[in-house]
């Protein structure tokens, strides 16, 4: 009957769902590495920040979840390494909450995060 989580009052709810619906394809299908993985092909230096992936190696295909855990706004820097992948070949597209290209600069990307938000990319390695 697909009772979600949501977040703060009802009209904030309408905010997550489309969150959810994408999960959905990811959550069953994918290897979860989380964030405090120190094996996880990306890295982050600020501790607020915590950016976790849902991959599908067969596909060449990573789900990144990035959030802010901090009170204030912040800058997220994420390095990206998927081995010996050549950058050039990645393409990385923001998925939530907008829909978006993000450009990668020497296996990193970097964005602007809102106050205890989260942002959503699909990499294609």
């Amino acid at each position: 009957h697909r009772v979600l989580p949501i977040i703060g009052d009802r009209r904030s709810s309408r905010e997550i769902i489309p969150f959810w619906d994408l999960m959905d394809k990811w959550l069953t299908s994918s290897d979860f590495i989380p964030y405090w993985n120190p094996d996880s092909p990306v890295k982050n230096g600020n501790e607020n920040i915590l950016a976790s992936l849902y991959n599908k190696e067969k596909e060449k295909q990573a789900l990144l979840i990035v959030s802010n855990w901090g009170y204030q706004p912040s800058e997220a820097r994420i390095l990206i390494n998927f081995g010996k992948r050549n950058s050039a070949d990645m393409k990385i597209t923001e998925v939530y909450p907008e829909n978006k290209n993000i450009k990668l600069i020497d296996n990193s990307i970097a964005f602007p995060m809102k106050a205890r938000g989260l942002k959503v990319m699909r990499i294609d390695y």
